[in-house]
């Protein structure tokens, strides 16, 4: 376990023990005493603010298309609907990716700017479809109807039932394909046109993607090159 697990988004604050349980394998028993050091010895308050900054330098990867970062800014940016972009994110603890739409960021001063989307999930139609392989088959998403990884304090538009709370530099920008392709799909999935959305790359390439972005923001090699 590395001190980035166990940290809020923003670098600011140690995460609540009932919060770090959830992503760990045994569940049960007391708090441990590694928890119970590190709120002595490197918080300066019962919220758990930290009594350093964690200013490590953010390796980007060039190849990735990311948000744009609002300047830092006490308020939240909320993004405007007709402006939400998709994007995607590698979640180390799932071994997977999130999907979603962009709703807000917070770039407030001395944190590391963290946003929040509405939670999509890719929809596997490989069993009714036409195409022959995981990496041509339609890349479908729909909304998540809640899950465990929606994030409960969010403070803005409460209508999407699944928000996901993520750092901002982790993002990476989709591409949404327009409403003909979506009507054009066959087979289509059983909902209609406005309640999913077509994306213009596989999911395997995004999951592919994203896990490489991880990889080399921490500064490891990337397993593939594109």
């Amino acid at each position: 376990m590395f001190l980035d697990h166990i940290i809020m988004k923003d670098n600011a604050f140690l995460e609540d023990y009932n919060t770090i349980k959830k992503n760990l394998q045994y569940k049960g028993g007391k708090i441990p005493r590694w928890y119970t050091f590190l709120k002595e010895n490197i918080t300066i308050n019962n919220q758990g603010r930290l009594l350093f900054d964690l200013d490590k330098p953010i390796i980007q990867n060039p190849m990735a298309p990311r948000p744009p970062t609002p300047p830092v800014d006490g308020n939240t940016l909320h993004h405007p609907k007709r402006s939400q972009q998709w994007v995607t994110s590698w979640i180390p603890h799932l071994s997977d990716i999130v999907y979603g739409k962009l709703l807000s960021t917070n770039n407030f001063p001395n944190c590391c700017p963290v946003s929040y989307m509405e939670h999509w999930v890719h929809k596997d139609i490989s069993a009714s479809s036409l195409h022959t392989s995981p990496r041509s088959t339609p890349n479908i998403l729909i909304r998540c109807q809640g899950c465990a990884q929606h994030f409960s304090y969010y403070v803005g538009d409460m209508r999407p039932k699944c928000i996901i709370q993520v750092k901002h530099k982790d993002l990476i920008l989709l591409e949404a394909l327009p409403k003909k392709k979506k009507e054009d799909l066959f087979p289509r999935p059983n909902v209609p046109i406005k309640d999913f959305q077509l994306l213009k790359y596989s999911h395997p390439n995004y999951r592919l993607m994203a896990f490489n972005d991880h990889l080399i923001q921490r500064g490891y090699n990337s397993t593939v090159n594109f």
